[in-house]
């Protein structure tokens, strides 16, 4: 299936984006506070799928934040693995 668009939610909150084609994304302006990261995938076919990226995200006033994704998904589904 052809993924269309992803869409990025930041809660709480009302804080959505479109997803760049080169896989970056930025959100300006936030208060300080933790957040919960998902996207959302929009395939061709009408499906949707949401993930919830693993972790809560901490913003601090004045701080840029960057995410590597795959490497916290990844480190997700080692946590998941090992834990059984």
């Amino acid at each position: 299936d052809d993924i269309i668009s992803n869409t990025i939610y930041l809660r709480p909150g009302n804080n959505t984006i479109r997803l760049k084609e080169d896989g970056n994304f930025e959100f300006n302006n936030l208060p300080p506070g933790e957040y919960i990261l998902s996207i959302s995938k929009n395939y061709k076919n009408g499906k949707i799928k949401e993930d919830k990226i693993p972790g809560r995200i901490l913003i601090e006033n004045d701080k840029i934040l960057e995410l590597d994704l795959d490497s916290l998904q990844k480190q997700d589904k080692q946590k998941k693995e090992t834990a059984y």
